[in-house]
């Protein structure tokens, strides 16, 4: 998350002298703009800086704006998600580089006693991915459904009439050891995720120093604007 604030307010009472009223509205008004310039910086910056990122990520940054009695305005990255990891979450180690934290599947399977402490899931060399290099969600639901690895007993797929669908489409997931999840394709054992060391990532995505750039050239051309705004709108 980065703040953006009007550090010298000169140019705001210089140009709106005599109208001083209308210096917070304008002064959040460049603000507010200047954020959501920053934040369409950072989406077309991430294709650029990330590999292959979803639609999720894209949109997985968020405004907020300024007011009059708050003059600031606020980037960041979404740290809520109805479903599955939060933006803030899975973005932070390529942001700052370091430890990838865990994930939800790896949460579960910790407390099913399947995935040990201080070890991760890893996809596999088989695993499917999709167009984006990642394991769906589906995928991984359905994986864990076999494994008996998720939290909500009600989620499990390992009726008998699941069991006789998977065998149909030639997929059936299943635990070997302490190794990771694997699954048959026809009479070929393949891996899915492999139960490996904590993941490390290197910084890749400079969210602060895109974000710097951005204000630096937008700022000076919002105010401008904004003083232009409130000076048309002011009342005599």
């Amino acid at each position: 998350m980065i703040d953006i604030k009007l550090t010298d307010g000169r140019q705001m009472r210089e140009a709106l002298a005599g109208f001083e009223r209308q210096i917070p509205f304008a002064t959040a008004l460049a603000l507010t703009r200047t954020a959501q310039a920053v934040q369409k910086d950072l989406k077309e910056a991430m294709p650029r800086h990330l590999d292959r990122p979803t639609r999720f990520t894209l949109n997985g940054t968020y405004v907020k704006p300024a007011t009059k009695n708050k003059l600031i305005a606020e980037v960041g990255l979404k740290d809520w998600a109805a479903k599955g990891t939060p933006v803030a979450r899975y973005l932070s180690p390529q942001i700052q580089g370091g430890p990838r934290g865990d994930k939800r599947s790896e949460r579960a399977m910790r407390i099913r006693g399947l995935l040990p402490p201080g070890r991760f899931l890893i996809p596999g060399d088989d695993a499917p991915l999709n167009q984006f290099g990642n394991i769906t969600a589906g995928q991984t639901v359905k994986a864990l459904s076999h494994v008996r690895g998720q939290i909500d007993e009600y989620q499990h797929t390992t009726s008998s009439r699941a069991k006789g669908k998977a065998k149909r489409s030639g997929r059936q997931f299943f635990m070997m050891g302490k190794v990771g999840i694997f699954y048959r394709q026809g009479k070929s054992l393949r891996s899915f995720l492999i139960i490996g060391k904590q993941p490390m990532y290197r910084q890749r995505f400079d969210f602060f120093g895109i974000s710097a750039k951005s204000i630096e050239m937008h700022l000076p051309e919002q105010a401008a604007l904004a003083i232009e705004t409130a000076l048309s709108s002011a009342r005599p």
